[in-house]
């Protein structure tokens, strides 16, 4: 009697095994917009560009994240090449979307014409190639200091507006 009693019920969990077997999957939908994942990650990321001059463009960051909407780069120490101006940067964080560069945390941007800033946040727009940060800010060049709250500064028509602006020259009296 025990034994027919196991061999139905072997019967029966069988057949549903054959059943949800053949039975088709449900698909999981979910609603919930705000989970961001990105497509790829790199570690000690390092790239350069080279034309018949020799080294145009390099950058290098300890970690690279591309997701669909932007990318982002941690470390990041860059230098690009724009006719006679050579252009550096560094700062903890970087975000690039839409062509717009973000820069965040400890940026320091120096050029070969003894140009340089330190801020906390600095933008720049690659289309309209307009620099600007809303954070206090430091720049040098030469024999003068500049500090004040935020800048925008138009790369093409070499105009610098500020807020709060604190000007400094040393003169050479002789």
């Amino acid at each position: 009697m025990a034994l027919k009693i196991f061999t139905i019920i072997m019967v029966l969990f069988v057949a549903e095994l054959t059943f949800l077997a053949t039975k088709e999957p449900k698909k999981l939908k979910t609603d919930k917009k705000d989970i961001v994942t990105s497509d790829i990650e790199f570690r000690n990321l390092s790239g350069a560009s080279v034309d018949e001059y020799g080294l145009k463009n390099s950058i290098k960051a300890k970690k690279a994240i591309k997701f669909k909407t932007h990318d982002e780069l941690f470390d990041i120490d860059a230098s690009f090449a724009d006719e006679d101006l050579t252009h550096s940067i560094k700062a903890k964080k970087a975000i690039y979307e839409n062509n717009h560069l973000t820069f965040e945390n400890d940026v320091f941007y120096e050029n070969n014409q003894s140009l340089t800033i330190k801020t906390q946040n600095l933008e720049y727009n690659t289309k309209t190639e307009v620099a600007s940060s809303s954070k206090a800010f430091i720049l040098t060049s030469k024999e003068s200091t500049m500090r004040g709250e935020g800048f925008v500064y138009d790369m093409k028509n070499k105009n610098l507006k500020g807020t709060k602006l604190h000007y400094t020259q040393e003169v050479d009296e002789r």
